[in-house]
């Protein structure tokens, strides 16, 4: 009987050990890669339902300026009510992966396609093949070149589509989302988008990109995602795309539905993506310096964003920042013709995914109207839903105008996930939250991110917090 109960104690033992093993593996697993999915938290969960969809967001009551974000409470954010099972595979918010830059700026017509002018003149769908550089509507398959297609592989997938890692002629990487739309067909149990819901984002995307053209303009930072190319294309979905949809489908099990499903006549918007590092919250940091230089370069691009643009995330969650090494010594940001010159401490940041954003030039606003997607306010706990709140507080839910602040309270978000949040080697954590806790209740005391940069990081050394007053009356 005393060899029984050894025997079961024994037992029960290695059963939980296994189960520990298991979820640590899995966690890194996921993490590395920005996925959430069924082991992810919370904040994974709804940043995989915003993959390729229209965010969302309101804001009411006032709230608290907190320290750091210390509540052991678990965040609890809203489910979309159309994701089947919450869970939607990663590819770091559509576009994401390792490796370096090189991609060619497309320089044709930007925001004038959305001017009261040219509305009267063209259709949604003449702009679109404008923005796109087409004359009409070409077949999907001719939107990738031969070695596209020969290095194509599935990277992620979202509500509203796929998203493809590939390479073109010269060695550079690519992401490639592509969304059908137009369709009366419902597509993973939602409605396609229209033309109409998608030109936003194509303009904004071009238009950010469009500010990484020259040092010498009046704006420039290289740090919004570069866009490499964009299509209209029509017709059943490849093979070669097939191919690799099935090839992921046997290693991850797509929630998606199969894309073979789509007939002659469907037709898809495709965005080419520069490669562009991984997500924020899986990026490894070796010194306090990088952790520093990121946040400063996050601070520059949303202050050149604000300055050339009236630009506005209003979804710049860890998943949306990405991270890669660099060579590059230095990180040059223009404002006003003011050239800043950053190190880049080897860390090169990237800002994507513009689907809630906003932006204006001359007398066109291009943004989403987020009163329209109340769930995203149903969530409770957890700084990521305040910033939600605290961006509907900022625009008093008129989501057309120019409420900068929002930016400030995502980097405020940002600064307070860092602190907590970031992974490391070679440094400890307690050393990033060390050097991170004297600005953690700074930043909601600013209306916009070009403000928090000028105060922290525009000077000769700015990471050299020494140097800088960091008490705000």
């Amino acid at each position: 009987m005393r060899f029984f109960y050894r025997l079961k104690a024994t037992t029960l033992a290695l059963f939980f050990l296994h189960t520990i093993i298991v979820f640590s593996c899995t966690y890194v697993f996921c993490s590395s890669y920005n996925c959430g999915g069924r082991h992810g938290g919370c904040e994974n969960r709804l940043n995989r339902e915003l993959m390729l969809q229209d965010p969302h967001k309101k804001a009411q009551g006032s709230l608290e300026n907190k320290e750091i974000y210390k509540s052991k409470e678990k965040e609890t954010l809203p489910k979309h009510r159309h994701v089947k099972g919450n869970l939607r595979k990663p590819a770091n918010n559509a576009f994401i992966f390792a490796g370096g830059a090189g991609c060619p700026i497309i320089q044709s017509p930007l925001i004038d396609y959305l001017s009261p002018d040219v509305r009267a003149s063209l259709t949604v769908r003449e702009k679109i093949l404008a923005l796109s550089n087409q004359n009409d509507i070409i077949p999907i398959e001719d939107f990738f070149t031969p070695v596209m297609k020969r290095t194509l592989q599935k990277l992620g997938e979202g509500v509203f589509g796929e998203v493809f890692s590939c390479y073109t002629p010269e060695g550079d990487g690519l992401a490639v989302k592509i969304m059908p739309i137009e369709g009366k067909e419902l597509i993973n149990d939602e409605k396609q988008k229209t033309f109409e819901e998608i030109l936003p984002e194509m303009v904004i995307s071009k238009e950010l990109s469009h500010l990484g053209q020259s040092e010498d303009a009046r704006y420039y930072t290289k740090n919004f995602v570069q866009l490499y190319k964009l299509g209209i294309g029509k017709g059943k979905y490849p093979e070669f795309l097939i191919n690799a949809w099935d090839n992921w489908d046997e290693k991850e099990e797509s929630d998606n539905d199969r894309p073979d499903v789509f007939s002659p006549k469907q037709l898809y918007v495709m965005f080419a993506f520069e490669n562009s590092g991984c997500a924020l919250e899986a990026f490894t940091f070796h010194s306090k310096r990088e952790a520093m230089s990121v946040l400063a370069q996050i601070a520059a691009t949303l202050a050149v964003g604000e300055a050339a643009l009236k630009f506005e995330h209003r979804d710049m969650h860890r998943g949306n920042i990405l991270v890669r090494r660099t060579k590059e010594e230095k990180m040059v940001f223009v404002i006003d013709s003011h050239k800043y010159v950053l190190p880049s401490e080897g860390v090169h940041v990237t800002v994507i995914d513009y689907t809630l954003s906003r932006l204006s030039q001359g007398s066109c606003t291009s943004y989403n109207d987020l009163n329209n997607l109340p769930w995203l306010f149903k969530g409770h706990g957890g700084i990521q839903h305040d910033t939600y709140l605290r961006m509907r507080n900022a625009t008093k839910s008129d989501w057309s105008k120019f409420a900068p602040r929002t930016n400030a309270c995502w980097l405020y978000y940002i600064v307070n996930k860092m602190a907590i949040k970031s992974r490391v080697k070679y440094v400890t954590r307690a050393q990033i939250q060390a050097a991170f806790e004297p600005l953690v209740n700074q930043f909601l005391n600013y209306d916009s991110a070009k403000d928090i940069f000028l105060e922290y990081f525009s000077n000769p050394s700015p990471l050299s917090f020494e140097s800088k007053k960091l008490k705000r009356n």
